[in-house]
């Protein structure tokens, strides 16, 4: 009669302590990047169906008007405007450009994402943008800043106007500007050429997103129980009883 029995070694069982707590926890965050993915899907169907919010001197509330289409009057301001670096477009690195707009009958300034620029031949000189000096109108979708990214920028020695950053921290630049601020970002559409803007093809929060991740997570559980499989596997011995009670 043959039995098996389990036999733990220290450096394998090790091994599996360590790992598996981490492929289990990549998995679980992958399932919540999808979550947040869908809920961003939501918003932008929904919201982006809402009625135009007219930008004035009421601040917005990121939690609400995030994903919204809106409108305002008033002038661009190019003085603060920033180029966030490496943006890619169609595998081109490039810049977005931002310029702060000055809401008319106020002192609100909205940032507005006008599109996408090139790197130019030498990275050391910007390339030449130009920005509509007159009153206009500008509408597109309020998008939130990113909050969460890594970044090797020192924000603490940015004390006065930079030209190019990496990220755009809301608060940093509030503080450099001087002057208040709305809390997002106004994307402007494609078909508004007016504005003075760049290549404008904004991400679609589509289904494919949310798969995406769930394919992730998928891969993560499937290592972790892979892991087990093998350790176990390893582990076991065959014991053939009938042989022992025979040399009794």
């Amino acid at each position: 009669m043959v039995k098996y029995r389990f036999k733990a070694k220290g450096v394998p069982t090790l091994v599996v302590v360590l790992l598996l707590p981490i492929l289990i926890s990549l998995g679980l965050w992958q399932l919540d990047r999808a979550q947040e993915k869908l809920g961003m899907q939501r918003a932008f169907l929904e919201r982006g169906s809402l009625e135009p919010v007219m930008l004035g001197t009421e601040l917005l509330d990121p939690s609400h008007d995030d994903f919204r289409r809106a409108e305002a009057h008033g002038v661009f301001e190019p003085e603060f405007q920033i180029l966030l670096d490496n943006r890619v477009h169609r595998g081109r690195a490039g810049y977005h450009v931002l310029t702060p707009f000055r809401v008319d009958g106020s002192n609100t300034r909205i940032l507005v994402n006008r599109g996408w620029i090139a790197w130019g031949e030498d990275r050391q000189r910007l390339p030449e943008i130009a920005t509509p000096a007159h009153r206009l109108r500008v509408y597109g979708r309020l998008r939130r800043p990113h909050e969460r990214y890594f970044s090797l920028e020192d924000e603490s020695a940015l004390t006065g106007k930079r030209s190019v950053w990496q990220n755009l921290n809301m608060d940093r630049y509030r503080g450099v500007v001087g002057v208040p601020m709305q809390p997002l970002v106004l994307h402007l559409d494609g078909g508004d050429a007016q504005a003075g803007g760049f290549v404008r093809e904004w991400p679609k929060y589509q289904d494919v997103w949310v798969d995406r991740h769930k394919g992730y997570a998928f891969q993560w559980f499937a290592l972790a129980a892979a892991l087990v499989f093998l350790y176990v596997v390893v582990h076991i011995r065959r014991r053939d009883e009938s042989h022992v009670n025979l040399s009794q």
